[in-house]
């Protein structure tokens, strides 16, 4: 400041505050939450949902599904390289967490979710895939994203839970949003527990 009337400064802060007020008047309050880097879709990233039996492009679009570089790490912390990610929305469509898949074939952990005290829990509440689904009268529960792609891509309308131990939180999602659900998991003990 050193120079500056003061005085000048003051009104122009004042002026930009005003004009800020202005354009976000009456407006909810906007969503702080951010998903991770976006390189788009290479031919790695088809190749491997090909193998999966999907229809890269088809998927990408209607679910918005992000891919990430060769070398990244979510908010400095959490590896994230080489991932396709799976974003998560909430009813009014609005990303709010996300699981990712590592394409890495020597990855000892395959999904990761973010940090537990980030955006974990509004992720586990909603599960994957409610910004598909177009008609309500019933959906298809299934453990992962995988599936729940699959089942979409032969005109089954469907949620994944993102691993067997859905919460309160997602039933809730579930009963409040679609008038019926049938839930099919995986054939593992855990998953028929």
């Amino acid at each position: 400041l050193s120079g500056e009337n003061i005085s000048e400064v003051k009104e122009a802060l004042s002026l930009c505050s005003s004009e800020y007020k202005k354009q976000y008047e009456g407006e909810e309050k906007k969503d702080v939450f951010v998903l991770p880097e976006d390189i788009g879709i290479t031919q790695k990233y088809r190749d491997y949902l090909s193998s999966r039996g999907l229809n890269a492009e088809y998927v990408t679009e209607k679910y918005k599904l992000r891919f990430t570089p060769p070398f990244y790490a979510y908010k400095d912390s959490l590896n994230m390289s080489n991932c396709i990610v799976f974003p998560i929305y909430n009813m009014k469509n609005r990303p709010v967490s996300f699981t990712a898949r590592t394409t890495s074939s020597t990855a000892v952990i395959r999904y990761l979710f973010p940090k537990a005290c980030d955006e974990e829990e509004a992720g586990k509440d909603l599960g994957f895939g409610h910004n598909g689904i177009t008609n309500r009268d019933f959906i298809v529960i299934t453990e992962g994203v995988f599936d729940c792609l699959k089942l979409d891509s032969v005109g089954i309308p469907a949620v994944a839970s993102l691993g067997i131990n859905y919460n309160t939180g997602f039933v809730n999602t579930i009963v409040k949003n679609y008038k019926s659900a049938c839930v099919i998991f995986d054939p593992e003990p855990q998953a028929r527990k």
